[in-house]
C-alpha cells in the first residue's frame, strides 16, 4: 500500500507478522513513518507490504453513515464508487448499478475505491473527520 495516501485515523487492514494465522485486522491508523506504520490492535510497527486498503462496499458506506437513495437495490455498490459533491450535498454512486449514498455537505467528481480514501476526501471538504463505525 502507498503510505503516502494515509493520514492518522484512516481505518485500514493490517497483518500482523507476528501472528499470520489471524490473517487482515481493521486497525486504526495511529502514527506513519517513511516505510511503515503503527496501526491499533497490533503490537509492532508495520512496513507497507502489511498494510492493505479497506475496499468500499455497500456495508461500509452505511457504516459511515450513507444511505440509500434506492431502496430495491440490496447490492448497491461493489468494490467502487463515484463521489460528485454540489448544491451542498456530498454523493456517492455507481452508474452500472445507480445507487446513490447521501451525506451532507458544489461540482466536484472523484473516483473512490477505498475507505481511507473516502474519509481523506471528506476531511479536505469537512475539516471534519468521517464517523466511521466498523
Amino acid at each position: 500500500m502507498n503510505l503516502n495516501e494515509l493520514r492518522l485515523g484512516n481505518y485500514v487492514y493490517g497483518i500482523d507478522p507476528n501472528n499470520k494465522e489471524c490473517g487482515m485486522v481493521i486497525c486504526k491508523v495511529q502514527c506513519i513513518y517513511m516505510d511503515g506504520a503503527e496501526l491499533s490492535g497490533i503490537e509492532v510497527p508495520l512496513c507497507a507490504e502489511y498494510i492493505e486498503p479497506i475496499e468500499l462496499t455497500s456495508d461500509i458506506l452505511v457504516k459511515c453513515g450513507f444511505k440509500s437513495n434506492y431502496a430495491e437495490d440490496p447490492q448497491l455498490y461493489g468494490n467502487k464508487a463515484t463521489v460528485r459533491y454540489y448544491n451542498k450535498r456530498f454523493e456517492l454512486y455507481k452508474k452500472a448499478l445507480r445507487s446513490t449514498f447521501e451525506f451532507y455537505t458544489y461540482y466536484i467528481t472523484v473516483r473512490l475505491e477505498y475507505l481511507h480514501q473516502l474519509q481523506n476526501l471528506y476531511f479536505a471538504i469537512n475539516g471534519k473527520e468521517l464517523e466511521v463505525k466498523l
